[in-house]
């Protein structure tokens, strides 16, 4: 997936764009939900499922010795990040005010996010997180848990507020639910840092208070 792409992709959530005056009807319109579902489909075949066709590992033991997040986790990061961002969630929001219906909802988009990220802690199996699975969820929780500490009213008063709260309690009941069923340390350890972080933001009071 070239970076171009990325940005492209990331641009048609949550877009309204500009018609022309030939198109008749509304300057302003939306980018169609199926659209925008489809780059968020598109996101998990081809970097949240462990995208091993950016990891030949012979190739990039030529160019990198590694001491940090390599190219696929960069990317993978970088993407959950945007689309968590503070300001993406408001964007998000506000289309969905003025188009209603037309657009994507954020019930919707935390919805499909949530699953392509966290399904793997579904079902009744024994769960193993790789470490691209790890960090992805380590991004997507950071990502909600920096936005519970904002204290500007036009992030906090909104709707996207009540949803980043409302994924941090279903994410707790989740994971409180799959810690049990780790089939490795490794696993099990991220589970109870993800446990012990939502307990945390959760539990954060408002400065003076």
């Amino acid at each position: 997936m070239k970076v171009n792409r990325q940005g492209l992709l990331l641009n048609n959530i949550g877009l309204r764009f500009m018609r022309s005056e030939a198109d008749g009807g509304n300057i302003f319109t939306v980018v169609p939900k199926e659209k925008q579902l489809e780059a968020l489909d598109f996101f998990d075949k081809q970097l949240f499922q462990t995208p091993f066709w950016l990891l030949d590992k012979k190739k990039l033991s030529k160019i990198n010795v590694p001491t940090g997040p390599d190219v696929a986790e960069d990317m993978q990061v970088r993407v959950i990040n945007t689309l968590l961002d503070k300001d993406f969630l408001l964007k998000l929001q506000a289309t969905q005010t003025q188009y209603g219906n037309e657009a994507l909802s954020l019930p919707e988009f935390f919805n499909t996010l949530h699953g392509y990220i966290w399904n793997s802690l579904g079902g009744s199996k024994k769960i193993q997180l790789d470490s691209y699975q790890r960090n992805m969820q380590k991004a997507y929780l950071g990502s909600l848990t920096d936005y519970m500490i904002l204290r500007d009213g036009q992030y906090t008063e909104t709707d996207a507020a009540t949803m980043v709260k409302a994924e941090l309690f279903k994410l707790q009941k989740q994971i409180d639910e799959a810690i049990s069923r780790g089939a490795d340390d490794m696993t099990t350890y991220h589970l109870l840092d993800m446990q012990n972080r939502i307990k945390t933001a959760l539990s954060a009071k408002a400065p003076g208070a």
